[in-house]
């Protein structure tokens, strides 16, 4: 914007003598000096609404204040130089109420992310502490997230009991069957039964086809001849040698008049 500039001297005139015609004020002086006043006026900003071009400038204020006193850009810097980390910050000054964050990706578990920018999807999440989230596949229909102490894994959702009522506590049989200890031979509609075998006169080892997780179980065995009347009550089972995937049953007979070979043997296993 420019300033006014005089371009006429009018008080030097009172000086000249009448006879010197520069004494003279003439009309093309004073639209001189008009027109310079309508440009400097013409190229200055209004008080309301001012619209500024070039680089303005102003006092920069000092560091703190609160008014409503211009901001130059110094001031601004002064402050902005001053915010520090995101921690330091009060809540409510930084908080985030719509829009979208961008250029921010795999923002670790510690700042609050996942350490990862994408997810597989339908994938459930599992916390890894402070290294990146891990995931954990749908698999198969009806699948259960499984625990094994130290990790999740996709497997198969139980297929026994689901519900009982009363506060008691319930206790899945593990697998059960019956063999005839002539044929040796696993007895339809068994469970868990791979196999059955003579290891030595009235003793029988059982294999099972999927074995247990430990050697913590309980098998009930009996025994008879169901074509011999006189053999019911009269055999005495019992159980021993017990491995993961193998248990044995002992039968003995009570009377001495009857062979263990001629018997037919249920057992059910429980954990």
């Amino acid at each position: 914007m420019s300033n006014y500039t005089k371009t006429t001297n009018f008080l030097a005139k009172d000086s000249l003598p009448s006879s010197d015609t520069a004494k003279i004020i003439r009309g093309s002086e004073f639209d001189t000096e008009f027109n310079n006043l309508v440009t400097a006026i013409a190229s200055k900003a209004n008080k309301l609404n001012a619209a500024l071009t070039g680089t303005p400038t102003a006092p920069t204020a000092t560091a703190g204040t609160n008014t409503t006193q211009v901001a130059t850009t110094a001031f601004v810097n002064t402050k902005v130089g001053t915010l520090g980390t995101m921690a330091t910050q009060n809540s409510n000054a930084v908080s985030i109420s719509g829009g979208a964050v961008v250029g921010i990706t795999d923002l670790l578990p510690a700042d609050g992310g996942t350490g990862v920018s994408t997810l597989p999807s339908k994938n459930v999440l599992i916390g890894e502490g402070t290294s990146a989230v891990t995931g954990v596949a749908p698999g198969t229909s009806g699948n259960v997230l499984q625990s094994n102490g130290s990790a999740w894994t996709s497997a198969a959702g139980a297929t026994g009991i689901t519900t009982t009522t009363g506060s008691l506590p319930y206790y899945g049989a593990r697998g059960f069957g019956w063999f005839n200890a002539s044929g040796l031979s696993v007895g339809t509609g068994s469970k868990n039964f791979g196999s059955v075998a003579k290891i030595a006169a009235g003793i029988f080892r059982v294999t099972l086809s999927t074995a247990m997780p430990d050697t913590n179980y309980v098998v009930v065995a009996m025994g008879d001849d169901t074509t011999n009347a006189a053999s019911r009550g009269n055999m005495i089972t019992s159980v021993g040698a017990q491995a993961t995937g193998t248990f044995d049953i002992h039968l003995e007979e009570r009377l001495g008049a009857l062979s263990t070979d001629d018997v037919r043997v249920n057992w059910i296993i429980y954990q």
